[in-house]
């Protein structure tokens, strides 16, 4: 019987924000090339700041989004504004046009730019394909339509992607074995080395090798009690460099969750350092009598 698999609430979200952050003219050049060539790459893409520029979560099991707002010029010097709207769930939602629209039309009317809205949908259902929105009251017409990428359309190229270059080729990859082994033990651990067999077979640099190796961890969760039995099959089958690499994100993950600890341990002791002055402050002025002045 196959073993259930915890899937942690951000597997998904989390390694989408770390490639657009790093690989954003990947993302576009894998899964939007008319747009890619269009850009000028010599001007370097601003990210801009907005409140859709967030990670956001209606529930643990139901949509999940993650939306990327950047500024880029064209070929023809023409500045246009990108929201890359990321769509990972479950199931099909009617509500999605709409809320894409709703992205749009709240930027196009804001910020007075013009906007591409990109829609990259991320769930298991094969003929779910929303790639329109679509507003007809009585005459009165009104249509957006956007560029739409399904990732289970890439399972038919598992090879070409298997063979690419792109990083965003290892991102798609561990985001499809996700959804595939999600119940499967065994078969998630397979999925797990062999992309990072790929990663080291592909010749990445060694910092792009740390940063796709944490890709797939984030996306390819293994069962606590599970990781020590796959980190050895990893020395026997990877040898040591992919040990080394691992350990790296590893220590690199927990310096920054000591550092983001001790930054709220900090806040907390402030806080609680003050709330408690205040209090021995109160108790002393009212033993030497002191009270509040009347208003």
């Amino acid at each position: 019987m196959a073993q259930p698999i915890p899937t942690p609430p951000d597997t998904f979200d989390e390694p989408w924000k770390l490639m657009l952050e790093h690989y954003f003219r990947d993302v576009l050049t894998f899964l939007f090339p008319t747009v890619a060539t269009a850009i000028d790459w010599s001007r370097p893409p601003e990210p801009l700041p907005t409140e859709l520029a967030r990670l956001t979560a209606t529930s643990s099991t139901g949509p999940r989004r993650v939306d990327w707002l950047v500024k880029v010029w064209l070929r023809d010097g023409t500045e246009r504004w990108l929201l890359i709207h990321i769509e990972i769930q479950s199931q099909p939602e009617a509500a999605f046009p709409y809320r894409l629209a709703m992205y749009h039309f709240h930027l196009r009317i804001t910020y007075e730019r013009p906007v591409l809205s990109l829609a990259v949908l991320g769930d298991d259902t094969p003929h779910w394909r929303p790639d329109r929105y679509v507003d007809d009251v009585l005459g009165l017409r009104l249509e957006l339509i956007y560029p739409m990428v399904k990732l289970v359309d890439f399972r038919e190229r598992e090879e070409e992607v298997r063979q690419s270059q792109n990083p965003i080729a290892v991102l798609v990859r561990a985001h499809l074995a996700t959804l595939d082994t999600r119940h499967d033990l065994e078969r998630r651990k397979a999925a797990k080395l062999a992309l990072f067999r790929d990663v080291l077979r592909l010749g990445y640099t060694g910092d792009e090798v740390r940063r796709l190796f944490d890709v797939a961890e984030r996306f390819l969760k293994l069962p606590r009690a599970e990781y020590a039995a796959f980190r050895a099959t990893v020395a026997t089958e990877l040898g040591a460099q992919a040990v080394d690499i691992m350990n790296s994100f590893e220590r690199y993950g927990l310096e920054q969750g000591l550092q983001q600890g001790l930054q709220q341990g900090l806040q907390q002791g402030l806080q609680q350092g003050l709330q408690q002055g205040l209090e021995r402050g109160w108790n002393r002025a009212c033993a030497m009598g002191l009270r509040w002045p009347s208003s």
